[in-house]
């Protein structure tokens, strides 16, 4: 995955990014399956909002495992 510089930041980011909407009307299995996929395909710029359902939760939650499991 290519990946490209953040504004004025030294952070790099997936070119492809995760728009997380959607993913308050997964179950937690599948939520955990689609981000976990997402994840080990390089993108790293997930994106939601407090008014995105539980989006937010369950994307940190998954993210904080995704990113346990690859250390």
């Amino acid at each position: 995955m290519q990946k490209r510089k953040l504004g004025r930041t030294n952070l790099k980011v997936s070119q492809v990014g995760f728009g997380g909407t959607w993913i308050s009307e997964l179950s937690p299995s599948d939520a955990i399956a689609v981000v976990s996929r997402a994840f080990s395909l390089g993108i790293n710029y997930f994106d939601t909002a407090r008014l995105d359902g539980d989006s937010e939760e369950k994307l940190v939650q998954l993210l904080k495992k995704s990113e346990s499991n690859a250390s």
